[in-house]
Parts: structure tokens; sequence; C-alpha cells
């Protein structure tokens, strides 16, 4: 009986997804074997969000996503699921997967140390003590420096993502033992109470009894860099979303370091459209190619090679205080080929950096390494979102 078991047929597993950014919204549904070991998306939609909205105001942003992601998640449970019953009439979608852009979450990383002289015991149940110590720290923090906003935001990651006990990292689910130094590092992700309602009032119409997961997708970026991209142990990662730029430090392999620039790629052609009154497409050209194409001159050539290099570098060096700041750059953005952007961000890595910087561009096909199949015509953001999904469930 045991040999016909472990000889049994891998079955498929079924996740649904949203990929919710202040630009666009994107849905999929994919098949995993239960052995996590092969996927593939079966149905897969983006939906873009007008780029205006989002200078209008945080109201009106979140009320143009809101609009979005309604329609996103109608078409998911209709379109998404027919397309879905047409593969497997038997399919059941068991996880319901859902990661969010900056700015519409936000990442808080905190560094905790604890040394006695006098030997302790560290179990599981310590460590989950701590973990919701910092957390409440964490809500202190966020009250005291923003009252308003504080009571809006829901935590939707709140966890110990690395941990030394006597200098050497240990696995916290296992750990039972004395010491006398203890060093941690806590990770919480955290989203707007409006946007979790709607996430999950969608979740309870489409799939009910599918198990919901929320991630930011700086966590989700950290997370396949750190399995999949060996050169990124000791780096700076910069998430460069449509509105906002997250910037990361990764040391030893450990996420230790979060900061925000409220710039990107839309926020930056918006700005070219009014100084130079071109469409807004031909000023994502301009980001594309603009060493190329002549932008050295005037408030366009300003933002970009001026003011967004000095925030970066205000911000790494705010960083250089609490981490060592690597040489290694490694740049997300939704563009699909290096930029003006890459060499800004590399130029202000050199100024903070003592030691000459090296900056790759990375696509999410780069942090893919799980598909057999031919990727080049779906949404590397949504396939890496699948990847992330197989990775935690392997």
């Amino acid at each position: 009986m045991f040999y016909s078991q472990f000889k049994k047929k891998p079955t498929k597993v079924y996740v649904a997804l949203l990929d919710i950014g202040a630009g666009s919204i994107g849905t999929a549904i994919a098949g995993l074997n239960s052995r996590f070991d092969k996927g593939e998306i079966v149905y897969t939609k983006r939906y873009p969000i007008p780029h205006a909205a989002a200078e209008a105001g945080q109201t009106t942003a979140l009320r143009a996503v809101s609009e979005v992601l309604l329609k996103a998640g109608r078409d998911l449970a209709k379109d998404g699921v027919k397309t879905l019953k047409q593969t497997n009439r038997r399919a059941k979608i068991t996880d319901f997967q859902v990661n969010v852009s900056a700015p519409l979450s936000q990442v808080v990383v905190k560094n905790f140390r604890y040394q006695n002289k006098k030997p302790f015991w560290l179990n599981k149940r310590l460590f989950k003590a701590i973990s919701d110590n910092i957390a409440r720290q964490v809500w202190r923090d966020l009250k005291a420096s923003d009252p308003a906003d504080y009571s809006d935001l829901v935590m939707i990651d709140s966890s110990i993502i690395s941990a030394w006990v006597d200098g050497y990292d240990v696995d916290m689910e296992t750990l039972n033992r004395k010491a006398t130094n203890v060093e941690l590092v806590h990770l919480s992700s955290l989203i707007r109470h409006d946007l979790m309602t709607m996430i999950e009032a969608i979740k309870e119409r489409t799939f009910p009894i599918a198990n919901l997961s929320i991630h930011s997708a700086m966590f989700i970026y950290y997370n396949l860099m750190n399995l999949n991209v060996p050169g990124a142990t000791n780096a700076c990662i910069f998430d460069v979303a449509d509105e906002v730029t997250d910037i990361g430090v990764i040391e030893k392999g450990v996420l230790r370091y979060v900061g925000r620039v409220p710039t990107g790629v839309h926020t930056i052609a918006r700005t070219l459209q009014k100084d130079t009154s071109i469409p807004f497409a031909e000023a994502l050209t301009l980001i594309r190619h603009g060493s190329n194409l002549g932008l050295n001159h005037g408030l366009a050539g300003d933002l970009i090679k001026t003011k967004y290099r000095a925030a970066l570098e205000l911000e790494l060096k705010s960083a250089s205080n609490a981490v060592n700041i690597p040489p290694v750059l490694f740049v997300r953005t939704r563009l699909s080929e290096p930029s003006l952007l890459d060499e800004v961000a590399l130029a202000a890595l050199k100024e903070v950096c003592v030691q000459p910087g090296r900056c790759y561009a990375v696509t999410d096909k780069v942090m893919i390494n799980n598909w057999s199949d031919d990727i080049s015509q779906t949404d590397t953001i949504l396939q890496a979102t699948v990847d992330f999904f197989h990775k935690t469930r392997q």
C-alpha cells in the first residue's frame, strides 16, 4: 500500500492571483502539480489604471484602483474560472494569493538584538512572543509618526525573517536551547484597511473556500532574489514602481533595510509630459532611451538626473546608518529593457558607496527558474508571483 501511495500520480493544485499596483492590476489562474515541480498559467489578464489618478491624490488614486479591482475580480470569477474548467472541469481553486505593490503597500524592517550574561532558554514560543512585541513596536512607531494614517493600515506580513543565536544562523521552527546572544530581523508589510476589505470581499465572492494570502511586492521580490539569484546575497535592490521607488538592502542574504523615494516611472513621465508638452506614451519612451535621445537639459533632465538621483542618494545615506551599503545593485522596473533610471540609480549608489558599483537590470524573468514552458508571451510579473507561491509551498 505504501508503494502505491508513493507512486501515485501528482494531482493539480490551482491558485488564483491578483497583482495590485498603482498603474495596473493583473489577474491569473495557475496550476501546479501536487509535488510542486512544474507549473503553468492557464489564464491571465492585465488592466491598466489611469495614470493621472495618482497625481490627483491618494483618495482619487485609491478610488481608481478600486474600480479596476472590482472589474478584475468579476472577470476572474467569470472568464478565469470558465477558462480553467475548459482545461480541467473538476478543477478547484485552493489558494488565492494577492501581491500589492508600492505605494499601496509599505514594508518596515526592524533589527532586534538582545544580550545577557546569564544564559536564557530559546524556543519557538519565545520567538513568537518577540515577533509579536516587535509588531506592536511597529504600530507604536507608525502611530507616533502619522496618527491619522495609522488607523487606516492593516498588517499583512509580520514575521522574523532571520535569526542568529550566539553568532550562528538558526532554524526558529526547531530551536530549543540556551543562549546568551540573539539577533533577529523582523519584517512587517502593511496595506490600507479599505483595500484589505475589498480584497477579502472579492475572495469571498469568487473563491470562498480558498486560502487567502497577501504579501507586499517587496517581500516577494526579496524572497525570489534570495532563492533564485545567488549574486543578491549582499546587494541593494531597487523596485521602481509606477509612483514610488522602494529601496532594500540585503546583507548576508537577509533584507536588513527598506526605504522609499516618492518617485516612480509614471511620476517622471507625467513631469516630462508637462515640461515638454509631449504625450504620456512618448514620455515613457524618453525614460527608456533618454540617454540616446538627448534628454540632457530642461526640467525633465533635471528631474531624472539631479532630483531623482539626489533623493536616491539621501535614502541610501540614511540606510548606511543602519547597514553597510554593498556595491552591487539590482534594479527592477516595469520597463521591458534597461533605461535611464538604471543609470541614475547606479550613479546614486556610486556616490554613497566607497567601492566601484555594478548595476543589473532585473526583469521578472531573471527571478523565474521553475518553468519548463515558453514564458516569452506571458505576464512575467504574474509568473514571478506564481513562482513565489510555488517556492513557499515547496
